[in-house]
């Protein structure tokens, strides 16, 4: 894709009066011919561009100012999985902000919404009414997450997240104006040899396309953060592992006393521990309907394995 058709995208773009453009394409390295028609045009005021703070680094285009530019990093879990959201990155003594974030700064500050700290903790950010508190290691049912960089789980808006429409479209002014004006428009590549596909927690259910175009993920991005920003959505929340030792040990006290005070009826053990299953996986289910994230696989492990224990320890006791 050369400049010259980058540029002349944006030109139409430009037309409609979006909000703000996301180019997520490197053009680090001129792509001949209208190298300096599309410079020009990154200077826009709308205009966010990519870098990646990867090693080696692959730098934003010239002249495209400092607030303009994120970095389109996306972090990926043991299972190559995306479910983080990297608002923040530290790099020698430089923070830089995302791709994503950028573009809802951009879209927020004409709503008179602007990033700040947190009133009670100048550390966490904050978007409107909802603060960002970041992960730490052992955040949700993670064990020793890397936590560098300011990190949040991601909330998917499902697999469509936003309006697809292709280059040629756009250029021959095929896509409706009400699309564009006063809204987030980002251009990339959802082509499957630009190696730019991601796995989601869509993509067990998804057989034909289980990989998302990583300008889709950071759509995904964008919408938490305009949700947040506009409506006040929470992020996803989990508890302390204080909170977390109570729930599971809760669990495993409640099923130990059901096979200790049923245990010459086997089947009411079974029923009692079965009903305590499904209390955990309908509260479980219910609270990540409100965002948060518990632990459901360790306290119905606690269960079985807690029932299982006391009623092997009242067999042996009694044939003893």
């Amino acid at each position: 894709l050369s400049d010259e058709a980058i540029a002349k995208t944006i030109a139409q773009l430009q037309r409609h009066q979006p909000r703000a453009i996301g180019l997520d394409i490197f053009r680090d390295i001129p792509q001949p011919p209208g190298r300096s028609q599309l410079l020009t045009a990154l200077k826009a005021p709308n205009i966010v561009a990519i870098t990646n703070l990867g090693t080696p680094i692959t730098p934003a285009p010239p002249g495209v100012p400092n607030d303009q530019v994120g970095f389109n990093d996306v972090l990926l879990d043991a299972d190559s999985v995306v479910r983080r959201n990297l608002m923040f990155a530290d790099l020698n003594t430089t923070t830089f902000h995302s791709f994503s974030l950028r573009l809802a700064e951009m879209y927020l500050a004409k709503e008179g919404i602007r990033l700040q700290p947190n009133p009670s903790d100048r550390n966490v950010a904050q978007l409107g009414s909802v603060a960002f508190s970041p992960l730490d290691k052992t955040a949700g049912s993670y064990q020793d997450l890397d936590d560098r960089g300011y990190q949040m789980m991601l909330s998917y808006r499902g697999r469509n997240v936003a309006q697809q429409v292709s280059l040629s479209q756009v250029l021959n002014g095929e896509v409706p104006p009400e699309q564009i004006k006063d809204r987030i428009v980002l251009i990339g590549t959802t082509a499957a040899n630009a190696k730019d596909l991601f796995l989601t927690p869509y993509s067990l259910t998804e057989k034909e396309q289980p990989s998302l175009p990583g300008v889709l993920i950071h759509a995904q991005m964008v919408s938490q953060f305009l949700n947040a920003g506009l409506d006040g959505k929470l992020p996803i929340w989990y508890w302390s592992n204080e909170l977390e030792i109570v729930w599971i040990g809760g669990w495993a006290i409640l099923a130990g006393a059901i096979a200790w005070f049923a245990l010459r009826r086997p089947v009411w053990v079974l029923i009692g521990e079965a009903g305590l299953i499904a209390i955990v996986l309908i509260v479980g289910m219910s609270v990540f309907s409100y965002q948060g994230w518990i632990p459901m696989v360790p306290p119905i492990l606690a269960i079985i394995l807690a029932g299982g224990g006391m009623t092997a320890y009242r067999i042996a006791k009694h044939f003893n």
